[in-house]
């Protein structure tokens, strides 16, 4: 086997998931004009074509990937929608933890069973709504009402396509509410665990502000944090440390191997670094309550993990690109969500420029190597959704580029101060918790508003959609070229 093969040679999913995305873009482009029908009879003539002829097999296999993404999708649109601006009848779920509104109203996502038209006829769903609803109390995750709902679209805009990539339909007004059951569902019992876990970090006896930073880049858990605050993040590139996702996951994962550095030493000590690991990465996602962001990015770790079991780093990118794929063929309309894009590009940016990087500045001690090794996934998943967040969001924090290795830096202090108290909270490390997170918290508070409050601290910038696949290839070259300029033996990540 030759020492300087790339990940690229030996990652056939990072050309297969791709070809399933674009068919899944290309039937939502399509879907008035290309039916299931049309879709399933390209991907039988397709295999048919690629058991007959040997000379075609690949081209036929390429096509019948790409039109399996297309009748994927079309299939997850044949339910009849639900009409806008009637009352009906309906069964729905509630789907999120509830809020209460500044107007007395209960504010929920809920997820429609089922609802009956007019003539009393019943058809299945699966949309989500957007809804508000009169109760006296918070409902649980899971709990089933029978109700008329009452739709509202959504205005057309980049939010609308969001919530459309997720399955939402609109907003909804829900009257008439009877409870007819629950449905004790996991992200239920995680929403549960995820409160128990904001109640022990409010016994450390934080300010407000280090608090609810805590609480969000831990446990997922926003709520309280002020405007202000919120905003300063913002403006400095810094709001991605705010919610669960790929980057919290990817600290988790550098801990978690950092931690386990020893176990490759004993009998089995491979395998059980490796299940524990996964098992460590599903807990954070599960103590964050489930959210969309957290299991994708614990999903792509976990196979990334699993890469790493079979010591072959080359792998890394294929079993990314397979999560990815298995990912789309539960949800095709993840592709279109700005959350699995951002997760995706984080951990793919990872996957590809860490091993490089890392191996260039290493050195004989763990100590650093650590710390050298947090910096690094910082920087690399700041810089892989760089296109994206302009494209999404319209700015670009210049400043966020200098500050990612900083703030990434102590956002691994909090995320593993928070969640060890969360996990044991013993009284007699409560003063050391408390000092720890307040001052990684507080120092990454003070530099997010002071820095936020220069001239230039972020551009606008809003690419075009051509514009952004566009960097992303040439990302994606300069990456091989990268890894092709490397020493003849690819790094490989040791903790």
């Amino acid at each position: 086997m030759s020492t300087n093969r790339t990940p690229f040679a030996t990652a056939p999913l990072a050309v297969i998931a791709p070809v399933f995305a674009t068919g899944v873009v290309v039937a939502d482009v399509c879907q008035q004009r290309v039916t299931l029908f049309v879709w399933t009879l390209v991907v039988a003539v397709s295999l048919l074509v690629g058991v007959v002829s040997e000379r075609l097999r690949l081209g036929a296999v390429l096509l019948g990937v790409f039109a399996l993404g297309g009748a994927n999708l079309a299939l997850r649109n044949i339910d009849k929608p639900i009409p806008h601006e009637k009352s009906v009848k309906a069964t729905v779920e509630i789907a999120s933890r509830g809020e209460l509104t500044a107007w007395g109203q209960m504010r929920a996502d809920v997820r429609v069973v089922e609802w009956q038209d007019e003539e009393g006829a019943t058809y299945r769903s699966n949309k989500y709504l957007k809804a508000t609803y009169s109760a006296d109390s918070l409902l649980p995750i899971g709990t089933r009402l029978r109700c008329r709902v009452r739709v509202r679209p959504m205005e057309q805009g980049r939010y609308a396509e969001l919530m459309q990539a997720r399955n939402v339909e609109g907003y909804a007004r829900i009257d008439g509410c009877r409870v007819v059951g629950i449905n004790k569902t996991l992200r239920g019992r995680a929403a549960e665990m995820q409160a128990v876990a904001v109640e022990r970090l409010g016994r450390l006896g934080l300010d407000d502000r280090e608090l609810t930073v805590a609480e969000a880049m831990t446990l997922g858990y926003r709520r309280g944090m002020s405007s202000a605050l919120r905003e300063s993040y913002a403006d400095t590139g810094a709001s991605h440390l705010l919610a669960v996702s790929g980057l919290h996951v990817g600290i988790v994962f550098v801990l978690v191997n950092m931690l386990l550095w020893m176990l490759p030493a004993i009998n089995y000590g491979h395998i059980a670094k490796n299940v524990l690991a996964v098992v460590l990465i599903w807990m954070f996602a599960f103590v964050s309550g489930l959210s969309p962001s957290a299991v994708r990015a614990a999903v792509m770790f976990s196979f990334v993990q699993m890469g790493f079991a079979l010591s072959r780093e080359q792998n890394s990118l294929n079993t990314l690109c397979g999560a990815a794929l298995l990912m789309l063929m539960i949800n095709p309309k993840y592709v279109f969500d700005i959350s699995f894009q951002l997760s995706f590009a984080a951990v793919l940016g990872i996957v590809l420029w860490f091993p490089v990087l890392f191996g260039w500045l290493r050195s004989e001690s763990r100590l650093l190597n650590g710390v050298w090794s947090a910096v690094i996934v910082g920087v690399c998943a700041t810089l892989a959704v760089l296109p994206l967040t302009a494209y999404a969001f319209g700015r670009v924090s210049v400043i966020g580029i200098l500050l990612s290795p900083l703030v990434v830096t102590l956002a691994h202090v909090t995320v593993l101060c928070g969640l060890l108290w969360c996990i044991v909270p013993w009284q007699a490390m409560s003063g050391v918790i408390s000092g720890v997170l307040s001052m990684s918290v507080g120092w990454q508070n003070d530099i997010v508003t002071a820095t936020s409050r220069l001239p230039f601290s972020s551009v606008e910038w809003n690419p075009s959609r051509e514009v952004v696949i566009l960097i992303y290839l040439i990302l994606l070259a300069l990456s091989v070229i990268m890894w092709r300029c490397a020493a003849k033996n690819p790094p490989k990540i040791t903790f």
